[in-house]
């Protein structure tokens, strides 16, 4: 009887931490942050918005010198030695990125997969030699 009371208590609080999480979730993913390309900008820099903003109108996409202007903390002109990614090397930063992550992941959850799930124990006399090729993997992705 004791068991069927523990696992309704446990059902019950994965129940309302999914509760708290879900709505919490939603409002962090709907909040906007708003462009800070305010009139200002260019009245203390005595520029055009087109120096920075690809727009005509201002906010929106920037320009190299919008970047460095932003990346050098507001200061005109801006230092140079920032250097303005281009956008392949984005794609190619968001991929390795991932790799990055999923690594981290797979080597995070394996690490806990076999210290919470099967023991220390279970590696007392050595690893199977899918998981040693699966840590080794992803400790050099990581």
């Amino acid at each position: 009887m004791s068991g069927s009371v523990t696992r309704r208590a446990n059902d019950f609080s994965v129940r309302r931490s999914k509760t708290l999480f879900l709505p919490l979730a939603i409002a962090l993913l709907c909040i906007q942050s708003s462009a800070f390309a305010i009139p200002e900008y260019s009245e203390r820099t005595e520029q055009g918005c087109l120096i920075c903003h690809v727009d005509e109108g201002g906010g929106g996409k920037l320009t190299s010198v919008g970047l460095e202007y932003s990346a050098s903390g507001y200061t005109w002109p801006p230092s140079r030695g920032y250097r303005v990614v281009h956008p392949i090397r984005e794609h190619l930063r968001l991929v390795i990125g991932l790799f990055h992550i999923v690594a981290a992941f797979i080597w995070f959850g394996a690490i806990l997969y076999v210290h919470i799930m099967l023991r220390p124990a279970y590696a007392a006399h050595g690893l199977p030699k899918g998981e040693v090729v699966l840590g080794l993997v992803s400790m050099t992705t990581i």
